[in-house]
């Protein structure tokens, strides 16, 4: 719990001759460098505690590594692949990322994740400069470590998916536009303008259009305070514009231009798909807002969230509201929590993560709110609590075993005398992280038409069954729900395939097949 303003100034700034305080600059600077150390050892041990500890889960981690490692083999970096198919419902940030991991740690879990734990420092980090001008150095530190210990950013950094990327991104935007309209000299209005461009501009590379729904409070905010006919005349913004579109739509236009039907694909995907239609299968129903994102927002900013439980038997209702939209800021990132989950709220398309980059506000404005309460408290034994407490949930996470855990298949898959180098064809399932476990020569195929809009989606088995045989030398294992393999081995024997019986693991069951026209 923070302490009162007053007392963070008088830590931020030295001693003033004949105070008395001269003689204690050396133990000040102690203090201070100590003070620093706790906090960044805070941020740093949560964010890279047991990342590498549990194994990739599918169908999203598995997805985005096999992609990240078909562009590290293949050296196309500008379309992604699955399986060989072309991939486009992401942007390429979220595979670059992975494969700077893979190129400094290794293809493991440690370096699958490296980017996603940096990203979560880097969060912090921006979270605690966003309320330094107001809070100081103390009060940046305890902002930064209070979103490094934040449920949802911690369990969306052990995970790899774009949302912590995002979030890095969109925070950025957020940061440099109110550094924006603070500076007074025409070269910092140029600078932190075009830093707010660029970091919109990562943030579409990222997730697409997803961006501008966190980038909509900026140009809100702006518009309304010096109006639409002001903003256009300030050409540092046009800068920012064209920074932001030109650079975020960059990898859009090239991939459109060398990929046909990618730009209509692209509108279905990340527009269409998301904000009107359900064809992605993703909590389309009317009521489903208040159970994703309640989740997010309430349980997601744990266990800071349980400071307004405080802050409101301490102040009540009308207090509170006074305190929470006393100044610019704090209105400000009001706009930046409440107008993103309405529009997410309205579109069709809703996971829990999707609403991660409104955390950094939300945390902003609890540190920023209990600090300016004066609430008593000790910050360091809470962050404390709240460190330990998500280090032992990621290292359960870890241990626990769980259906998804590609590793755990793997293993399976070696025990039943599947060789490494032994060609294998997930069927009828979202497996696609084998390829980090030594099994590089894995297919992908369908006994049913796909119903989810993939750009390639995968490809009908029996139609492809010569060309396995050709490029596999006419011996297959085939990777599926043990009722799939039953009725697909009747199937393979009409076209001359001779198959053993499935064998069942944990998780799938697995059968070995022989081309017999290939000796």
């Amino acid at each position: 719990m923070p302490e009162p303003t007053r007392e963070v100034r008088e830590q931020d700034e030295p001693a003033a001759p004949g105070s008395g305080r001269t003689g204690s600059a050396p133990i000040s600077l102690r203090l201070e460098v100590e003070d620093a150390l706790f906090y960044a050892v805070v941020i740093v041990g949560v964010a890279f505690a047991f990342q590498g500890s549990r194994g990739v889960w599918e169908p999203d981690e598995g997805r985005y590594v096999h992609s990240a490692l078909e562009m590290l083999r293949g050296g196309d970096w500008l379309v992604p692949r699955l399986h060989e198919l072309v991939y486009l419902d992401k942007p390429p940030a979220i595979y670059w990322a992975v494969a700077v991991g893979i190129k400094a740690l290794g293809a493991n879990e440690w370096g699958i994740r490296l980017a996603h734990a940096l990203a979560l420092v880097g969060t912090a980090i921006l979270v605690g400069g966003w309320l330094r001008p107001v809070l100081g150095r103390r009060g940046a530190r305890v902002a930064a470590a209070a979103y490094g210990t934040t449920l949802l950013p911690v369990v969306a950094a052990n995970a790899v998916t774009p949302d912590g990327l995002l979030a890095l991104f969109t925070t950025a935007a957020s940061v440099a536009y109110w550094r924006y309209r603070s500076t007074e000299t025409a070269t910092g209005r140029y600078l932190w303008a075009t830093a707010v461009g660029f970091s919109v501009a990562l943030g579409l590379s990222t997730k697409g259009t997803a961006a501008l729904i966190f980038a909509g409070p900026i140009v809100l905010h702006l518009l309304w305070e010096i109006g639409p006919s002001r903003a256009v005349r300030r050409t540092e913004l046009w800068v920012a514009a064209l920074a932001a579109i030109g650079l975020g739509a960059a990898w859009y236009l090239i991939v459109g231009a060398s990929v046909p039907g990618a730009l209509e694909y692209f509108f279905d995907n990340q527009v269409a798909g998301r904000l009107w239609k359900s064809s992605y299968h993703r909590n389309a129903e009317w009521w489903k807002p208040l159970r994703v994102y309640g989740a997010s927002v309430l349980a997601g900013s744990l266990p800071w969230s349980l400071i307004w439980v405080r802050l409101g038997w301490k102040h009540g209702a009308g207090r509170l509201r006074s305190l929470i939209t006393a100044d610019p800021l704090s209105r400000f990132l009001l706009l930046a929590i409440a107008l993103p989950l309405l529009v997410l709220s309205l579109a069709k398309s809703r996971l829990e993560l999707y609403a991660l980059p409104v955390l950094a506000p939300i945390v902003a404005l609890t540190v920023l709110t209990a600090w300016r309460s004066g609430l008593a408290g000790r910050w360091r034994l809470a962050l404390v609590v709240a460190a330990v407490g998500l280090m032992a949930l990621k290292s359960f996470a870890a241990s626990w075993p769980a259906d998804r855990d590609t590793r755990q298949l793997a293993r399976e898959l070696a025990e039943t005398g599947v060789p490494a180098d032994g060609c294998i064809d997930v069927l009828n399932d979202k497996v696609h992280g084998l390829s980090l476990y030594g099994f590089d020569r894995v297919s992908w195929h369908t006994t049913s038409p796909e119903t989810y809009p993939y750009f390639e989606p995968p490809r009908m088995l029996v139609p492809e069954l010569p060309t396995l045989a050709d490029r596999c030398g006419g011996e297959m294992y085939f990777l599926s729900r043990l009722d799939h393999l039953q009725a697909l081995a009747g199937t393979l024997t009409a076209s001359g395939w001779t198959c053993a019986a499935p064998l069942s693991s944990a998780r799938q069951a697995t059968m070995y097949c022989r081309d017999r026209s290939s000796g």
